[in-house]
């Protein structure tokens, strides 16, 4: 058997390992009122605004209290927000030349900035992915940081932890809009930590999940309605998975599901359907060997690979192989969408969650953020373009322009989403797997545990090692890198 390439050449895989090595670790108001009398009136930053205003009066009479109640409606015209003037620099590692899409919305951003503040210059640097952690590190000692700046799930927390990164409560609390009730419920694991925001959610969301090929399903009498694949458990993915496989004697000439081996979204996602995290409740260490969650997951795993799959090869293109028919299931993400209607126009497939462990249908879900960095030169306008980026009606745009649902939970209500899923109907599978909440370890040190985890995943899969040892070595090496990161 060959040898396999554990760790796939994605976008996010290949500047995971090393971004981070070497990080250090730098690491509140209440208001109170009272009186007999309190009027309480609240001012959103919107043209005009209706504002009912309740009046309590406490009266005493014959020492007994008693509560009138008064309403009163007053129309109050909202102040008009001061224009952002100076310079505003922002990084994004989305380029303007990736696609027509990416072009016209970057087309379209200084164009709109432009129109609501005529004094601001706007310059946004498009640095790549790749690029972004190191020019950043030399930039804020240099005190040359961005105003504003797109951030990964992979190094946000490491640079808030280092104390790069503006803590945003004190600004979240003068807009209301940009309160995280109002974003999906995952994206604050990726906002806060302990206590404080350092990231306001920006683009995806994007979920590691499964497709399957509903043709399939059908010749093979396995129903493909969504409603009721995702909720499939475990035994009931493995036993439809042999129904779905095709085989010449004893060789799978179609696999029912193509078992790869389970990277971390993989193993955090078949986790999270058994209702265990990847890390214990306060993320300062693994739980692979405490709860057998992961172990279970990774025996799951390995009688799909024995009865459902083809077998582990370097050489092996999942996606392709999928695309081309070549297997029922294959390991994938919601961002396949627009590659899958690319590539294989014809192909009828569908997505669904990892199958229910115990807990539930589990997906892994992770998305990035914007933030201001501390050493900004003009932090108040980078907070003010946070605001707009991140508004209902920014979100209307990237959705009209780009096709980016984003994390807002109201832009599901609006009429650019609903012609969205008219036009695609599987953009509705991204809120639908979203909901599922199972968090991506990779905002945890991400590039110090991947080198760590492939080895020993390897030796389960490849070389019949011992999972006992393999995840309790996995434990013993990172672990200590944990907590010297905590100190």
């Amino acid at each position: 058997m060959s040898k396999v390439i554990g760790k796939r050449l994605s976008r996010r895989n290949l500047v995971r390992t090393g971004l981070l090595a070497g990080l250090g670790v730098a690491a509140t108001a209440a208001l109170a009122g009272c009186g007999e009398t309190q009027v309480v009136e609240v001012i959103k930053e919107v043209p005009v605004e209706k504002i009912v205003t309740q009046i309590v009066e406490k009266v005493v009479v014959e020492e007994k209290i008693v509560v009138q109640e008064k309403v009163v409606t007053k129309i109050v015209q909202a102040a008009t927000p001061k224009p952002i003037t100076g310079e505003l620099v922002y990084w994004d590692w989305f380029s303007p030349t990736s696609s027509e899409r990416a072009k016209k919305w970057f087309a379209w951003l200084p164009s709109e900035l432009k129109a609501r503040n005529p004094d601001l210059n706007f310059k946004i640097e498009h640095v790549p992915f790749g690029q972004v952690m190191q020019k950043f590190l030399a930039a804020a000692a240099a005190g040359n940081a961005p105003d504003a700046m797109h951030t990964s799930v992979d190094w946000g927390l490491a640079l808030h932890l280092r104390g790069q990164l503006e803590e945003l409560s004190p600004f979240v609390k003068t807009n209301p809009e940009t309160s995280l009730d109002k974003f999906v419920p995952v994206a604050e694991q990726y906002a806060t930590f302990r206590g404080e925001q350092y990231a306001m959610p920006w683009d995806s969301p994007d979920s590691r999940l499964y497709w399957y090929n509903r043709t399939m399903f059908e010749e093979a009498g396995v129903d493909p309605d969504w409603d009721k694949v995702s909720q499939w458990t475990w035994d009931e993915f493995l036993e439809n998975g042999k129904r779905l496989t095709v085989r010449d004697g004893d060789d799978v000439t179609r696999s029912g599901y193509l078992t790869t081996i389970p990277n971390q979204e993989i193993l955090a996602a078949l986790m999270h359907s058994q209702g265990v995290g990847f890390f214990n409740d306060d993320f300062t260490k693994l739980v692979f060997v405490e709860n057998g969650a992961a172990k279970k997951s990774i025996e799951f795993f390995q009688s799909l690979l024995a009865s459902v799959s083809v077998p582990l090869t370097a050489e092996r293109q999942d996606r392709q192989i999928f695309f081309a028919e070549g297997s029922a299931m294959v390991t994938g993400g919601n961002w396949w969408i627009s590659r899958l209607r690319e590539q294989a126009p014809d192909l009828d497939a569908d997505m669904a969650p990892y199958p229910d462990g115990g807990a539930g249908p589990a997906a892994t879900t992770w998305l990035n953020n914007l933030t201001l960095p501390k050493s900004s030169k003009n932090q108040d306008a980078g907070w003010r373009f946070i605001e707009f980026y991140t508004s209902k009606e920014t979100y209307r745009s990237y959705l009209s322009m780009w096709g980016g649902s984003g994390p807002r939970k109201d832009i599901v209500d609006v009429p650019e989403f609903a012609a969205a899923v008219a036009a695609e109907p599987l953009f509705s599978r991204v809120a639908q797997i979203t909901a599922l909440g199972g968090y991506d370890p990779s905002f945890m040190l991400w590039s110090e545990l991947s080198p760590i985890y492939w080895p020993h995943m390897e030796r389960i899969f490849v070389e019949d090692g011992d999972i006992d040892k393999e995840l309790k070595a996995i434990e013993d090496e990172f672990n200590p890198v944990l907590a010297k990161f905590f100190e």
